[in-house]
C-alpha cells in the first residue's frame, strides 16, 4: 500500500488502533492507514457492518429502530440516529456506483408519479424507468405540475445521455405539455394498464405502465417504513440510494432472481463487494 498523502511506497508498520493496522510514510511522515481518504475515515465500525446496515434499510425496507435493534441481536451494537447518518453520509457514493455501473438504457421510457408524505404534508416522487426495467431518474417535489414533470425528464435525459424514442405516461393533463417542452424529440403514448402499441426501431412493441406500477408499490412500501421525507433535500438523497439499489442490487423476481444490472450482462457488483467498493466510490 501507498501513502494517501504523498503516494510514497517507503510505508513501515506503526501499530495498531482498532483493529487496523497502522502505517507511516518515511518520505512525508504522515500516519495513515487503509481506511484513510475514504468516506470509513475515523469510524469504529467495519465498512461491512456498515454496507449490512443499509441492505437492512434499502432492500428489506426496515426502519432505523429496527435496523439497530436487528444489529444489536448480531453482536454489532449500532443507534437508530447512525444509521440514519450512514444513509446520508455515502448517498454521494451510491450516485457514483449508479455512474460508474451506469446501464444500457433502452429508448423507451415510462414516467408516471406518486403521492408521498413530506414535512407531514403532501409531495410526490416523479419516477422515470426504461422498458429493461432500469430506473433512469428519481424526483421528490412539492408540487404535481408541469414544471415538475419537465424537470425529471430533463434529469433522466442526462442521466442517460440521449433522448429517448418514445415516452409512455398515463395520461395526466400535465405529460403532454411538459414531455414536449423537455424532450421535443420523443415521441408521447398514453397507455396505463391496457398496452398500446408502437412501432420502434423497425418493429411493433406493445407498451403500457404495468411494470412502473409495481416499482410505484416498491416504492411506496419503502416510504411507508420511513414514515415520509422530512425534507426535499434528505428525501432525494435517500431516493438517489434507492436507485443505485433497485437497478444495481436488488433482485427482480421477473428477471429470474437477477438485478436489472446483471440482466444486461454486468457482473462483479454484489453486497459481499460492496463494502470493498464502496469506500472508494469517490
Amino acid at each position: 500500500m501507498d501513502c494517501v498523502y504523498c503516494g510514497s511506497s517507503r510505508i513501515v508498520r506503526n501499530g495498531t488502533r482498532n483493529s487496523l493496522q497502522g502505517l507511516l510514510c518515511r518520505d512525508c511522515g504522515r500516519q495513515f492507514n487503509e481506511r484513510s481518504g475514504t468516506l470509513f475515515a475515523g469510524m469504529k465500525y467495519k465498512p461491512e457492518e456498515v454496507v449490512f446496515a443499509l441492505r437492512l434499510r434499502f432492500i428489506y425496507r426496515l426502519s432505523s429502530r429496527e435496523v439497530s435493534e436487528l444489529m444489536a441481536e448480531m453482536g454489532h451494537p449500532v443507534s437508530k440516529n447512525i444509521v440514519l447518518f450512514w444513509a446520508d453520509r455515502f448517498h454521494a457514493s451510491f450516485q457514483e456506483l449508479q455512474r460508474r455501473y451506469r446501464p444500457e438504457y433502452s429508448g423507451i421510457w415510462h414516467v408516471d408519479e406518486l403521492h408521498v408524505r413530506l414535512r407531514g404534508g403532501k409531495g410526490y416522487v416523479y419516477v422515470v424507468e426504461d422498458d429493461h426495467r432500469n430506473v433512469i431518474a428519481l424526483e421528490l417535489t412539492e408540487r404535481r405540475d408541469g414544471e415538475a414533470t419537465a424537470r425529471v425528464l430533463r434529469k433522466a435525459e442526462a442521466e442517460a445521455g440521449f433522448t429517448p424514442d418514445v415516452i409512455v405516461s398515463d395520461g395526466a393533463p400535465a405529460y403532454p405539455p411538459a414531455i414536449a417542452e423537455a424532450i421535443p424529440g420523443a415521441r408521447h403514448v398514453v397507455a396505463q394498464f391496457k398496452g398500446a402499441q408502437v412501432s420502434h426501431r423497425g418493429r411493433l412493441v406493445t407498451v403500457s405502465n404495468n411494470l412502473l406500477e409495481r416499482l410505484n408499490g416498491t416504492l411506496r412500501g419503502w416510504v411507508r417504513t420511513l414514515r415520509g421525507f422530512k425534507s426535499l433535500v434528505a428525501g432525494n438523497r435517500a431516493l438517489s440510494i434507492l436507485q443505485a439499489v433497485y437497478n444495481l442490487l436488488r433482485p427482480h423476481q421477473g428477471l429470474g432472481g437477477l438485478t436489472p444490472f446483471q440482466a444486461a450482462g454486468g457482473g462483479g457488483l454484489t453486497w459481499d463487494t460492496l463494502s470493498k467498493i464502496l469506500p472508494t466510490a469517490l
